[in-house]
């Protein structure tokens, strides 16, 4: 059987040409062969019975040691998320985040789009692009205009999606989809200079595997929404103890609507941003995402083998983005374009925008390269016993950047003072507001 297998493969071709082998008593060689020669090298074969068995033996464990993955190639080996070790940890703490303590689905049902239960586990907690500001100042490197980055954390907390309004505009997926196995809700607010009061963007992203995701099984849309004005306010009151309160206030805000039409529910809750759509795919886009071969977080190979999540906004990069209005001066337009990369340690955001007449560039980074930031926590569920989340820091040399409880007044200005003072003083008062509008 192995002999068949192996002269059947050998006939695709892998390598663009067939081949045999030529065993001696200490080697083994390869060459290639016509089809004709194929009886004349099983005569050889026969009388070199015990050498090629042993030699099945050792193909056979590189095989399996590799699984399988016995074609070079030149793109570099992005392991698929269901061959991450990590991955039943990941989706297990995904099931618990996501669920509902009240939910009445029975026991919890592994994932049915493992990218997705991969993404989700990563897409919680704390990001913070400190390390990367240090290094930029250290070279002479300020923001905007200097070629640097402005230095700003992200928080990503899960959303039970039983709390939202049962809508398809936010779960485009059929109805019996439309649970925790396919769909999936975040929260994410980005903040500056490690001030979470200082948010300069507030969203809601859903994030769900359609029956087209589904059929290739690697692929997860999201889309992106703004809070409703009244919820915003509530949010950003609380913006201290988002983790432990934002579910509360969503859950209460979307109870409080009498009305009986869940769109109409939606509506009120968030607003979709038109064409903002975004697609993560565990394969990058070898233009869009080419800052991965430029800036690496090590080596490229411990970049891939780290298994990372990628992502673009896929509507208009050719007409230099999508088009919104400004928030900060109504009336006026930018065009926006993203890239992200999401390992488990760190995530990478490529975001930029330009001024849709004049084409010059709003915030970003002038130079191109992606905002690295490093995972400062988990967000994970406090206990057995209660819904309620709480943060797992990972990184405690980065704790500060959550906020006044988490460091002491002399240590935050310790650390301001490595990178020049906050961010936005560095830079011109139209450049402040700039920067601030960030879509």
């Amino acid at each position: 059987f192995h002999v068949f297998t192996l002269i059947a493969v050998s006939k695709q071709g892998l390598y663009g040409r067939g081949f045999g082998f030529t065993i001696g008593k200490s080697s083994i060689e390869v060459k290639s062969f016509e089809e004709s020669s194929i009886e004349k090298r099983d005569r050889k074969m026969k009388n070199k019975k015990a050498s090629f068995i042993t030699y099945l033996v050792i193909v056979q464990t590189l095989i399996l040691a590799h699984g399988f993955m016995i074609i070079p190639s030149s793109l570099p080996k992005l392991v698929t998320t269901h061959l991450n070790p990590n991955f039943r940890k990941e989706s297990n703490l995904l099931i618990c985040r996501q669920q509902s303590p009240s939910s009445e689905d029975g026991p919890l049902k592994s994932s049915t789009a493992p990218l997705l239960a991969t993404l989700l586990a990563r897409f919680q907690g704390d990001f913070d692009n400190f390390n990367q500001v240090c290094s930029d100042r250290s070279n002479d490197l300020l923001p905007r205009q200097g070629g640097g980055h402005e230095h700003f954390h992200v928080t990503l907390i899960p959303l039970p999606i039983n709390i939202l309004p049962d809508s398809r505009d936010l779960f485009p997926v059929e109805e019996e989809n439309k649970n925790e196995s396919c769909c999936g809700a975040v929260v994410a607010a980005y903040y500056f200079d490690g001030m979470p009061n200082r948010i300069f963007r507030l969203r809601m992203y859903t994030l769900y595997c359609d029956s087209e995701c589904r059929q290739t099984g690697d692929r997860v849309k999201m889309k992106l929404f703004t809070f409703d004005p009244s919820l915003e306010g509530k949010l950003r009151e609380k913006s201290s103890s988002s983790v432990e309160s934002w579910i509360d206030l969503i859950r209460e805000h979307v109870s409080s609507e009498t009305m009986g039409d869940d769109s109409v529910k939606s509506s009120l809750c968030v607003k979709e941003m038109g064409r903002c759509d975004i697609l993560w795919t565990e394969q990058p886009d070898l233009v869009r995402h080419a800052y991965l071969n430029e800036y690496t977080r090590a080596s490229r190979e411990e970049m891939h083998q780290n298994h990372p999540i990628h992502a673009i906004m896929v509507n208009d990069h050719e007409k230099g983005g999508v088009l919104l209005e400004s928030q900060m001066m109504p009336g006026s337009y930018i065009r926006v374009q993203d890239e992200l990369s999401l390992w488990g340690d760190e995530l990478w955001i490529n975001d930029r925008g330009h001024d849709a007449d004049s084409k010059n560039m709003v915030y970003g980074n002038w130079k191109g390269v992606p905002y690295q930031m490093t995972r400062v926590s988990n967000i994970v569920v406090a206990s057995e016993a209660s819904s309620k989340l709480t943060r797992n820091i990972v990184d405690p040399t980065l704790r500060w950047t959550l906020g006044d409880e988490w460091r002491t007044p002399k240590e935050y200005e310790s650390k301001m003072s490595l990178i020049g003072g906050v961010s936005t003083r560095m830079n011109k008062k139209e450049d402040i507001q700039s920067v601030s509008s960030k879509e």
